[in-house]
């Protein structure tokens, strides 16, 4: 009987391969630098670290009462309050706007959020 081929058929896979195929090297890719931005992508008000007192918001804002009642039910909805839900309008208005425009309303903030007492 004749002696079986390697690689040919069910009784090479028995045998075992004559010559293994060796994996590739494994590379690792290079992590790229992040870029740096002037304008931060994160939250632009600050949220308080303790519960706010009367003195810490204004005492009025004037708008429609559309809007009032609009803004009352998604807190409603929401199980929020209302400062936190006009936060919420506020910050994603302002994360819409221009950069240019969005610059010169987060230097203000920034500055009325220096003067602000620890939260």
């Amino acid at each position: 009987m004749t002696e079986p081929k390697p690689g040919l058929g069910l009784t090479s896979t028995l045998l075992g391969r004559a010559t293994k195929t060796k994996a590739p090297v494994k590379v690792e890719p290079e992590q790229s630098k992040k870029h740096v931005r002037t304008l931060p992508d994160n939250q632009i008000l600050i949220q308080p670290s303790r519960k706010l007192l009367r003195s810490d918001l204004p005492k009025t804002i004037t708008i429609k009462k559309d809007t009032h009642m609009a803004i009352k039910q998604i807190a409603s909805v929401e199980d929020k309050k209302i400062y936190d839900v006009v936060d919420e309008i506020v910050e994603t208005y302002i994360k819409n706007m221009s950069d240019s425009s969005k610059k010169v309303i987060l230097n203000a903030v920034r500055e009325v959020q220096k003067n602000m007492t620890d939260m």
